[in-house]
């Protein structure tokens, strides 16, 4: 069984936590809800989790934030997938991440990458 390494970002903001709401396919226009209270990256082959951190909250909401600022809390654990039902391996690097409330107004809530366009909204702690 393959392992699939990746991070995971809890971001918020005082009482609001970021969530990845849905995802629509640009093809055919589908819409995945997805409802995931964190921002998660897959792991290049020979990066560190906390750069993967740093790379994602870059890339999905367009923050540059320093490693410091990165809490850190790691786990394993083996579930379906979420897109295909089949069981895989996966270990993840969880990281926390308090946003100023200058940042917070900062961010992209939508992200276009590849084959599908990502949402996030503030959602109540």
């Amino acid at each position: 069984m393959k392992t699939h390494k990746v991070v995971r970002i809890r971001v918020s903001c005082g009482e609001l936590i970021l969530a990845q709401s849905h995802q629509v396919i640009k093809a055919t226009g589908e819409k995945r809800d997805r409802n995931f209270p964190n921002i998660s990256e897959t792991i290049e082959l020979g990066e560190y989790p906390i750069n993967t951190a740093v790379r994602g909250i870059r890339e999905e909401i367009g923050l540059s934030i320093d490693t410091e600022r990165f809490n850190l809390i790691g786990l394993s654990e083996v579930k379906s997938s979420p897109s295909t039902g089949e069981i895989k391996q996966y270990l993840f690097w969880d990281y926390s991440l308090e946003l100023t409330p200058d940042e917070a107004e900062k961010i992209t809530f939508e992200t276009n990458e590849g084959e599908v366009i990502t949402y996030f909204e503030w959602r109540q702690q």
